[in-house]
């Protein structure tokens, strides 16, 4: 029997590489495929888990039972210490990605702001295991802004009362009576004591604390848009 050539089987031998080249371009185009459908779906969950995010927020705005209602946020103290205290959500701005509260223009975090705008605000949900974290900036709004003014002119009297304290907060007073409301020569201190303070995110963290299992997600906000990711808990 006669010897086959190995030119005799070049051209089945480009015929197989030929197809080899096909089918693994159609299995790094399916892998990408699949990856690209993982990649899809995982933002969607992301996105739907954020939109969550605001939407309660914005919920707590009107619900004083909301887990998401008070806030703790921590200030840089003038002397380089963090300081944290609570706060309530008055107001929700999420196509701006901005909470804000009120508080005293005596008050120690607004010195803090004044020198570092910088600020940290932190929710705990106990029912469902959620902690938050946010990240930001902090921007001061006193009554002869007109954000400001606005948001007095929103004050019920009882509410205005917190504003009305004839010693500034975290100052020694001899008895718990001294620090009480008042009116003073017809002169409500009210106005010029309340502060807007205004909180835009840049950095949103969300924990969820399961048996067994706990899931992490983060969003990052600047002006070219959110990087939203899972990270590890």
């Amino acid at each position: 029997m006669r010897r086959a050539s190995w030119s005799s089987f070049r051209p089945k031998a480009r015929e197989i590489e030929h197809g080899w080249c096909k089918i693994k371009a159609k299995t790094e185009r399916s892998i990408f495929q699949f990856e690209e459908w993982i990649k899809m779906r995982v933002e969607g969950e992301l996105e739907k888990l954020e939109a969550s995010i605001w939407q309660r927020w914005e919920e707590a705005v009107l619900d004083r039972r909301h887990p998401f209602r008070l806030l703790t946020v921590s200030t840089i103290g003038v002397e380089g210490a963090p300081r944290a205290r609570m706060v309530v959500l008055r107001d929700v701005a999420s196509t701006q990605r901005r909470l804000s509260f009120h508080t005293d223009a005596r008050s120690s975090k607004v010195g803090d702001i004044a020198a570092d705008t910088r600020v940290s605000l932190l929710v705990w949900d106990e029912d469902d295991r959620v902690q938050l974290r946010a990240e930001g900036e902090a921007s001061l709004w006193r009554t002869s802004i007109k954000e400001g003014a606005e948001a007095f002119r929103g004050l019920s009297d009882d509410a205005r009362n917190a504003y009305r304290g004839p010693v500034a907060a975290g100052l020694p007073i001899d008895h718990p009576d001294a620090a009480r409301p008042e009116i003073v020569a017809d002169h409500d201190m009210a106005e010029q004591n309340f502060v807007l303070v205004r909180c835009v995110i840049r950095r949103l963290e969300w924990l969820q604390l399961q048996d067994g299992r706990q899931s992490r997600a983060e969003f990052l906000y600047s002006e070219r848009g959110a990087i939203r990711r899972w990270i590890a808990p």
